[in-house]
């Protein structure tokens, strides 16, 4: 049988959906193998078809693209069967389950140009840019499960456009605080959740220091082993994060690693350069003022909002895994010295909030700021995708830490350097049994 394309997959997406009454999004894999092997003549999925970019995809990942791209079709064609005017609720502006636009460009399009149409020359009237802001919010809200009793229901669009610029920020601001409460920054580096347990594919939380076992499948290492004995995260205070990538749409490896070695790390959301590039816009919201003296956490998801801190894996081995499981291509992984520094133990929020996927076992802390000086190193990382199963990197054979002007102590530069050895021309393939403690967040 030949292999379904791409769209014979949404397709059969939407056509499920339709005839059992449910969401695309909750379409199985096992439902679209069999619609697909009904049809004439019958078809399969496959690993390598050509995904919507033309890139080739394996099937989890084909999958994940054509129940994106259906939801987005048929909240399309929901929207479009639904006569929206401006004494609609304001929730009524956005557009649902689009994975295919930027979050803040997910408006409804008809009734946006009613909105242009009616203010055209008038005083009441909504900027663009605060249009964006109350998208990107909408779809936070929308992440967190509340779309249906969110504040924005009680609101219509006249009402949001006549209230003006102070008005429209105001409920703007509400919303974030409906989806999103200030943490605190209050738990000394040293006080921080670190811990000496064995490797295992189980539910405990890992330890700091993560070494592959040589071998495994495919070429790929899938099992691993406790490193540096002990709790160098509490002991030397080294941590690991990703930020920056070659991705073609941003600004490249070169204008990141520049950024950091000669600014240090912000929370993302106090960047609008970076979140209007990621179809974030939060500029001047509560979220983005706010940042420095208080992280975001979610308010149903009972996690941190990541882009409102300076999130840090306690290993180099748990950072591997950003930005996304499913990226592909280079991004710099830096080595971070957070020695005495006051933040979040996002690690024990987790684990004191424990929601269906429970703590992250590599274990996450949260800082306000990261100053330049603070910068051990720094490496590139391929990531390989596969973020339907865990995920996947490679470290080069000759990889080797960046200069930076950071400060540097001996025990914390023999760390880093041990870390990367034991890493240095590896492949991985890691299961979904060392991610989270419970069920893996896609």
């Amino acid at each position: 049988m030949a292999a379904a394309t791409y769209a014979e997959v949404v397709s059969a997406v939407l056509t499920i959906a339709k005839e059992k009454n449910i969401k695309p999004s909750t379409v199985t894999r096992q439902n679209i193998v069999a619609k697909l092997a009904l049809e004439q003549p019958p078809k399969t999925l496959e690993d390598n078809t050509p995904g919507p970019d033309g890139g080739p995809m394996s099937a989890l990942q084909l999958v994940g693209a054509a129940k994106g791209e259906a939801t987005l079709a048929m909240a399309q064609l929901l929207a479009s069967q639904v006569v929206k005017t401006l004494d609609s609720p304001l929730v009524d502006l956005f557009v649902k389950g689009s994975r295919s636009w930027p979050p803040m460009m997910r408006w409804d399009i008809k009734l946006k140009e009613k909105i242009d149409d009616a203010t055209a020359g008038h005083l009441s009237f909504v900027q663009e840019q605060t249009l964006q802001k109350l998208i990107t919010v909408l779809c936070q809200t929308e992440v967190q499960g509340l779309l249906d009793t969110t504040l924005a229901r009680g609101i219509t669009v006249k009402a949001f456009v006549k209230s003006g610029q102070t008005g429209q920020m105001q409920t703007i601001n509400a919303l974030w605080n409906e989806c999103t409460t200030a943490g605190s920054y209050n738990k000394l580096q040293s006080e921080m959740d670190d811990n000496t347990n064995q490797v295992n594919a189980g539910s405990d939380q890992l330890p700091s220091s993560i070494h592959p076992n040589q071998g495994g499948g495919g070429g790929f290492v899938t099992t691993f082993k406790t490193g540096r004995a002990g709790t160098p995260f509490k002991t030397l205070g080294v941590g690991f994060r990703v930020e920056g990538s070659d991705d073609p749409k941003g600004k490249g490896i070169d204008w990141h690693v520049n950024r950091v070695i000669t600014g240090g790390m912000w929370p993302q959301v106090t960047l609008d350069a970076l979140m209007m590039g990621n179809g974030h816009n939060v500029s001047g919201t509560v979220v983005s003022t706010g940042s420095a003296l208080a992280p975001r956490l979610n308010v149903t998801q009972k996690d941190l909002w990541n882009e409102s801190g300076i999130c840090v894996a306690r290993s180099f081995f748990g950072a591997t895994a950003f930005p996304y499981r499913e990226t592909k291509g280079k991004v710099i992984l830096w080595a971070l010295n957070v020695a005495g520094l006051t933040g979040f133990d996002t690690e024990r929020y987790q684990d004191q909030n424990k929601t269906s996927n429970g703590a992250w076992r590599p274990g996450e802390k949260c800082f306000p700021r990261i100053d330049e000086s603070r910068i051990l190193g720094w490496v590139l990382v391929d990531k390989l995708g596969n973020g339907n199963n865990g995920w996947e990197f490679m470290l080069p054979a000759d990889a080797k830490w960046g200069k930076t002007n950071g400060t540097k102590l001996q025990p914390q530069t023999d760390y880093i350097e041990a870390e990367l050895a034991a890493w240095r021309g590896v492949s991985a393939k890691v299961p979904t049994a060392y991610d989270f403690a419970g069920t893996k967040i896609v």
